[in-house]
């Protein structure tokens, strides 16, 4: 399973969400029960499923932000405070909220403000369907299917202004996120639970995401090393 839809869309959103966040830091603290979190899980589950099934592309849009916003929401309400918050290089700053964790990115600096650079994989990439999801101004989104289904390829070039708070799927993660270096670039490394092995590193201008499922950790390292800018 790699990043589904649902995951793509509560990444859009979650620019959105700040506001509401700012007015839920100010409500007092409560401590759920753990009967109350279980409840909650399956609540978000239930909501969740219906996108991830093969009727996925069946539902409208609109119903798919709909629960999307509103898991976000109930995941944000019944987690509370961050368990852990560390940094990874000087700039990555981690929280880790147990259901998920959000990666904030320090973009103060003289950044541009739209994609005026492309970076692309440099690898042949002629056994994979290609399917251009997201093309705008702020961001380029390509996920790549190979024929018969089995590996998964997502690959991200961002602004730093549109990505300064990232919502990473690290429940029960396999690797949480640690440091890397990709061509000499600072970045990070985790892997879900399900396998979904992710890569996001810093350019210098812009911020890289490549993730990937049916390919094993060595290989989605040699890939990266191919992401190049386009001439």
């Amino acid at each position: 399973m790699s990043m589904s839809n649902n995951e793509i869309i509560s990444r859009a959103l979650w620019e959105a969400l700040q506001s509401d966040i700012l007015v839920y830091e100010k409500l007092p603290d409560h401590k759920f029960s753990r009967r109350f979190k279980s409840k909650m899980k399956k609540m978000i589950s239930n909501y969740l499923s219906p996108l991830t099934k093969s009727s996925e592309k069946s539902i409208p849009l609109k119903r798919k932000i709909t629960l999307v916003f509103l898991a976000i929401i109930l995941m944000l309400f019944m987690m509370g405070a961050a368990l852990t918050v560390y940094k990874l290089w000087n700039y990555y700053h981690f929280e880790d909220f147990s259901l998920y964790s959000i990666l904030n990115i320090d973009s103060s600096g003289n950044f541009p403000a739209e994609l005026v650079e492309r970076y692309e994989i440099g690898a042949d990439m002629s056994g994979f369907t290609k399917n251009v999801y997201l093309d705008e101004f702020f961001s380029y989104c390509v996920e790549y299917k190979s024929l018969d289904g089995t590996v998964q390829i997502n690959f991200e070039q961002n602004v730093k202004d549109a990505i300064q708070n990232m919502l990473l799927n690290t429940e029960d993660a396999n690797v949480m996120p640690t440091e890397v270096e990709i061509n000499g670039c600072r970045g990070i490394f985790f892997e879900t639970r399900y396998e979904t092995m992710v890569l996001i590193w810093d350019v210098g201008d812009y911020i890289i995401y490549l993730s990937s499922f049916g390919v094993g950790k060595n290989d989605l390292f040699s890939l990266a090393k191919t992401v190049q800018k386009v001439e």
